[in-house]
């Protein structure tokens, strides 16, 4: 869908992604995990080959040293390097090498989700733009949508009290009262 150039189909290749993420695992969280300085408009004016994130070759040739905006405290960088240094990141790219199996084994499973759900979308994220969610109440019929306005794709980090309000206050709304136990 994406074409050739596409980081899902980078990452098919076992241990070429993971070579370059553990490079200089200090490097790599310091690269992905920041603000984007890259708006939407910015991104969709790109050529197609360029909006396929060559994530890959961006990380390369980022410079550490000059990087801003990060969305870490120092401290919960270092948790990120420590734990990735001693771990890797075969595991949470297998899960890119598991997208066919995933959908040959769900073939038989309907395309319905019947439980109240909430979809958290971010305003300026470029790599899953709240336009990804449209047509979703046709596999998802209860789903209630919230805009994180002026945020990239790490909502968690980026805007964690806005985050944290809008599921707080649909659980309030769906499920009523929530006393701790």
């Amino acid at each position: 869908r994406f074409g050739p150039d596409h980081y899902i189909i980078f990452f098919q290749k076992p241990g070429a992604m993971e070579a370059i993420l553990e490079e200089d695992v200090d490097k790599t969280f310091r690269f992905y995990m920041r603000r984007s300085s890259v708006t939407p408009l910015e991104f969709d004016a790109r050529p197609k080959g360029k909006r396929n994130h060559a994530f890959q070759l961006a990380l390369q040739s980022f410079d550490k040293s000059k990087a801003t905006h990060p969305l870490l405290t120092d401290a919960e960088h270092q948790v990120y390097v420590d734990t990735f240094t001693r771990t890797g990141f075969r595991g949470g790219i297998n899960w890119y090498r598991n997208f066919t199996r995933n959908w040959l084994d769900s073939a038989d499973i309907p395309d319905l989700v019947v439980q109240p759900s909430l979809m958290i979308m971010a305003e300026n994220d470029v790599v899953l733009p709240p336009s990804a969610a449209d047509g979703m109440e046709k596999y998802v019929p209860d789903l209630d949508r919230v805009l994180i306005k002026g945020c990239g794709h790490w909502t968690q980090q980026e805007k964690p009290e806005e985050t944290n309000s809008a599921i707080a206050d649909w659980m309030h709304k769906r499920f009523g009262s929530l006393r701790s136990t």
